[in-house]
């Protein structure tokens, strides 16, 4: 079983794999009172029924260093199992996304270059952003104190946010949190 080339696994990602910036909002539970917050984190996807094109995908995700997660899935009769080769961190997404997107075309390409320019401009580890004012810090393990400018992180993430309206529209996707649903939340004008 040989490796593909990154122009193959860029054809397979253009049948059977997805991009996007999901949001989600979070819960985290630390002592007597849990934050409650909002992240941002890239998506991309690869589902196939075939388990052997899938191992060989996962090759050459492991010859190009890629950290990824591999789920099966079994659904109801009469679909067959199935399985997704997902990457989800900042810096794996971008070095795949930097592997195909010489190769993609079409509706994909342009998602692909969307999310790539946002996670340069914008993307660190993840986007998160609290509903209080501030960014808890990590010390020795616990969460000690809230360090950060609120007003300087809301703006980046709702330029993320920009980005994932534009993916979301090509990718004929709907979504519960949008811009609007933040503007509106932290009393922000429209940019």
């Amino acid at each position: 079983m040989s490796i593909p080339s990154d122009e193959a696994v860029a054809w397979f990602f253009i049948g059977e794999g997805s991009a996007t910036l999901g949001c989600s909002k979070r819960h985290e539970q630390r002592g007597a009172s849990g934050i409650v917050g909002y992240r941002i984190t890239p998506h991309i996807t690869i589902t196939n029924t075939d388990l052997d094109v899938m191992n060989v995908l996962k090759k050459w995700f492991k010859v190009k260093k890629l950290k990824h997660n591999f789920y099966t899935r079994k659904p109801k009769p009469p679909r067959k199992l199935r399985f997704d080769i997902k990457v989800e961190k900042f810096k794996d997404v971008k070095k795949f996304l930097r592997f195909i997107l010489p190769y993609l075309v079409g509706t994909k390409q342009l998602v692909c270059k969307l999310m790539l320019e946002c996670l340069v401009k914008y993307g660190r580890d993840w986007s998160k952003i609290l509903s209080t004012q501030g960014r808890v810090v990590r010390s020795g393990g616990h969460f000690s104190s809230i360090n950060w400018n609120a007003t300087e992180e809301r703006e980046r993430f709702l330029k993320m946010l920009q980005y994932r309206e534009k993916i979301l529209n090509l990718n004929c996707g709907r979504a519960k949190y949008r811009y609007d649903f933040f503007a509106k939340l932290w009393g922000i004008e429209h940019v």
